[in-house]
């Protein structure tokens, strides 16, 4: 007797722990599938970690990336979409996905379980693999407050705590909404303080963030952008983009290193990122290292092919390399593209100093000051043009 249930309680521990990475990869295709619907971008799926990519290989289908552990046996998984653009609804419907996908695989194993004779055995690893995923389903849908460690550092919580925060933010939804308008209609100074109280009442979600910290970068607060981004990252799950952005609001605090970092962060979780890639490639220009520059604006406008700063900055690299016609046509293709950027305007009055046109540089640099007094060198160059005359 005492080794029949010795052997029931094995063959149970067996069934479970290979019941128990099915049940993960299903949960987690649960989140990534409507991601997937509603961003049309790639989602990365790890089986065996939060996050981890080392000692773990990794394939993929399409736009959804895998990473599988070998330790996924003892491990459950995350779901990481490489763009969180979203409506409040369909980010609902993305965290409900998991523990509904769960749900679901223990309704149906239960109805076999229930509704038909099977063999002994075969019973009983349907048994378990019920019980697993009622298992799954209630510690995630139930909220906690106990934070999961990501291996960047990070926090993140498990699905019951996110939903109640989206369903708590739900309940402000004409505020939320207004504070939204707001900040569509570019009116940042008065939507940043909307934002920053939603986070104050608790309704600390990467969205609301997002919203807060893109608003302070609108309105040029760097510092108050900065504070925003270091509070989101320990209290949230940043993507590349975050990361991006982060190392944006560091270059123009001469943050240089925490800029280096961020932007490796923000390749590290999407190596075709255009933005982070035009950024790298902008700073290297600064430093004048051309050369080194023009690869990361070719790779960002392949990726992007109508980005037009990529243009405008690999222009402005291809001069300074003595490529003139050829950084002159990126120019004024980055101004076809986009006539609002002033750093088209400075690197296209480069090219006529370059040419000792002087009296044209000097009215393209006054014309990228009128844009946008912060347009770096501005001042300088003007200088330059003047002093040359």
């Amino acid at each position: 007797m005492q080794w029949t249930l010795l052997l029931f309680l094995l063959m149970g521990v067996i069934i479970l722990i290979v019941s128990h990475p099915i049940t993960v990869l299903l949960h987690e295709l649960g989140h990534a599938i409507p991601a997937l619907i509603f961003t049309g971008k790639k989602v990365t799926v790890y089986i065996g970690s939060f996050g981890e990519t080392t000692k773990s290989f990794r394939f993929k289908i399409g736009l959804l990336e895998f990473w599988v552990r070998k330790t996924l046996f003892w491990k459950t998984g995350l779901c990481s979409p490489s763009s969180t653009d979203m409506s409040l609804l369909k980010k609902i419907l993305f965290i409900l996905g998991g523990p509904l996908a769960s749900l679901t695989i223990a309704g149906v194993t239960s109805y076999y379980v229930f509704k038909y004779d099977m063999h002994g055995t075969f019973k009983m690893i349907m048994v378990f693999f019920t019980l697993c995923s009622i298992f799954d389903f209630l510690s995630n849908i139930i909220p906690s407050n106990v934070p999961q460690a990501l291996p960047n550092g990070q926090a993140t919580y498990n699905d019951g705590t996110k939903l109640r925060q989206l369903f708590g933010l739900k309940k402000f939804s004409k505020e939320y909404q207004i504070a939204a308008d707001l900040y569509n209609d570019k009116e940042f100074k008065r939507a940043a303080p909307l934002f920053e109280q939603f986070l104050r009442k608790g309704y600390s979600f990467d969205d609301v963030y997002r919203l807060a910290y893109t608003s302070y970068i609108f309105l040029k607060d760097y510092n108050k952008a900065y504070e925003l981004l270091k509070t989101f990252e320990s209290a949230e799950q940043m993507n590349s983009d975050d990361y991006y952005n982060f190392g944006f609001v560091c270059s123009f605090l001469q943050l240089n290193e925490e800029k280096d970092n961020n932007l490796q962060k923000s390749l590290d979780l999407n190596p075709d990122n255009p933005y982070s890639l035009n950024l790298i490639g902008y700073e290297l220009n600064k430093q004048n290292k051309f050369t080194e520059a023009i690869p990361y604006f070719n790779k960002a406008i392949i990726i992007q092919p109508e980005f037009a700063y990529a243009y405008n900055n690999r222009g402005h690299a291809k001069i300074e390399i003595e490529k003139i016609a050829e950084g002159l046509a990126d120019i004024n293709y980055s101004i076809q593209l986009d006539k609002e950027n002033s750093y088209a305007y400075r690197n296209l009055g480069i090219y006529h100093l370059k040419l000792n046109q002087l009296q044209k540089a000097e009215s393209l640099f006054l014309k990228a000051k009128e844009m946008d007094e912060n347009t770096e060198l501005i001042e300088e160059l003007l200088v330059k043009a003047k002093a040359a005359v």
